[in-house]
């Protein structure tokens, strides 16, 4: 059975959301090619341009690894990647600091997709939403949405739902994941649960990573959150016990989405 295939032309949010991805659809018995295209912090709009000028600007993450040597490290360009597969699923989503934006999203998500479409029309595409910061986030895009994070989710929510139904794809729950958890006592960073975050943006290498690829997998794979027995591992925190109480809650709040 030949793998199912996966792009994601994005940033260090679906290098997040990918991480554990490839691992989990294998614990599951699916054979799984995972790749994310990687320029920090990049928006549609940059996007849309690298598109145009056919620009070699993409760090090449394969199955949330990438080589770290220089001479196996060379860019690539969004064409190069779509021309190396038929791709099964296809995603992309705006820079976190522009989510909630709605005038940044056009004309360039259109275009993304209807080269996509027309590139790959095989492929199913996705629109992934991204996360509101942290309460505490340091990010210096927070004050756009008044260091408030409930803002911030609530604008963002607001240009993904749109956005999707614009360009006729469907969401990735990614962002209203994060805020789910984050009601939870576990994970209510205000009274002194864990944050999701490591950093006030990025997802925390165990568990908000780990949340965000379960999701992905249920949500593009069909695999049942609660019937995977996979356990994250970050090889930038080897030593880091997992909590299995936290597992199970992440677990039962993905299986309740979609």
């Amino acid at each position: 059975m030949s793998a199912i295939k996966l792009l994601a032309i994005g940033n260090s949010f679906s290098e997040d959301a990918t991480y554990y991805l490839h691992d989990i659809c294998q614990a599951a018995g699916l054979e799984s090619k995972i790749v994310n295209l990687y320029i920090p912090g990049c928006p549609l709009e940059k996007h849309w341009g690298n598109i145009v000028e056919d620009k070699a600007a993409y760090r090449y993450e394969l199955n949330g690894f990438y080589e770290l040597e220089e001479n196996k490290n060379e860019l690539v360009s969004i064409q190069s990647v779509l021309d190396e597969e038929k791709w099964d699923h296809i995603l992309t989503h705006q820079a976190s600091h522009d989510s909630g934006i709605l005038t940044t999203y056009e004309p360039f998500a259109q275009n993304i997709y209807r080269y996509l479409k027309d590139e790959q029309p095989q492929a199913k595409l996705w629109l992934n939403q991204t996360w509101a910061y942290e309460i505490d986030s340091d990010h210096e895009a927070f004050s756009r949405y008044h260091k408030d994070q409930a803002f911030m989710y609530q604008e963002l929510t607001k240009c993904y739902e749109q956005t999707a139904s614009e360009v006729n794809v469907p969401l990735i729950q990614t962002g209203d994941l994060i805020q789910k958890l984050r009601q939870t006592p576990l994970f209510d960073y205000a009274n002194g649960g864990e944050s999701l975050n490591r950093d006030g943006y990025h997802l925390s290498f165990i568990y908000g990573r780990y949340a965000a690829s379960l999701l992905w997998a249920q949500t593009i794979f069909g695999i049942q959150a609660k019937t995977v027995d996979y356990l994250p591992k970050s090889r930038f925190e080897p030593n880091a016990s997992v909590d299995e109480e936290k597992i199970a809650l992440i677990k039962e709040i993905v299986s309740q989405m979609n």
